[in-house]
């Protein structure tokens, strides 16, 4: 596919089947009606032996892929993050792809890590990030939390987030989850105020998750 092509079916099929759809997505059922395996009857059971054109392809996930696809940004799906997406995020999606860039690091491509850099210095009062240290295994100290918290108080600022990990990808650190959901506790009584706090689990699965929500619930009676 050469430069021309790509113009032409990027704007009269994949955006004109995008926009068409989220123009008619709430047609369809939020969950998906199929029945597991249903796509051994649609599909071959080999490959083509010759390319298809781009309007048969779009006509088979018409007819095969879109009945099997829960529709999360449905205005009608309520579960996990709904309508986590936005139509103008697909734009730089296209652009991000077309550029392909890899951002390792400086030299990998200049403009990424400093454009990065930047926008994450434009609103530093908005957000804070807590120095860890090996001495706890770069994991949170409620210390920490605690301090910075106090200090926000002092300027009448009231934190509401907080990002823990059981796992964080360049460290394993784990954070102490119980001490920071107390302090989490202590502030929704004295400042009536909630602290949101996400938890990233990189390094634990499905089981583990159900027995630390396990623990929380008999240690801290969360209302």
């Amino acid at each position: 596919m050469d430069s021309e092509q790509l113009r032409e079916y990027a704007h009269k099929m994949v955006v004109d089947f995008i926009a068409d759809y989220y123009k008619m997505i709430e047609s369809f059922p939020v969950l998906s009606q199929v029945e597991p395996g249903y796509h051994k009857e649609l599909l071959p059971d080999s490959a083509p032996s010759k390319p298809e054109n781009l309007e048969d392809v779009f006509d088979g996930i018409r007819q095969k892929i879109i009945p099997g696809i829960t529709h999360r940004q449905s205005p009608d799906y309520f579960a996990y993050y709904p309508s986590n997406r936005s139509t103008a995020g697909f734009l730089g999606e296209m652009l991000s792809a077309g550029f392909n860039i890899v951002g390792f690091s400086w030299i990998a491509s200049p403009a990424a890590t400093e454009l990065e850099m930047i926008v994450l210095g434009i609103f530093p009062e908005n957000y804070r990030v807590l120095k860890v240290d090996s001495s706890s295994n770069f994991a949170l100290l409620s210390e920490v939390l605690s301090e910075v918290i106090s200090k926000d108080l002092s300027f009448g600022l009231i934190s509401f987030f907080l990002y823990a990990t059981v796992g964080t990808t360049s460290s394993t650190a784990v954070d102490l989850l119980l001490k920071l959901a107390k302090i989490s506790k202590i502030l929704s009584i004295t400042c009536a105020s909630m602290l949101i706090m996400h938890m990233r689990a990189v390094l634990v699965n499905v089981e583990s998750t159900v027995i630390i929500m396990a623990a929380w619930r008999k240690q801290i009676h969360f209302e």
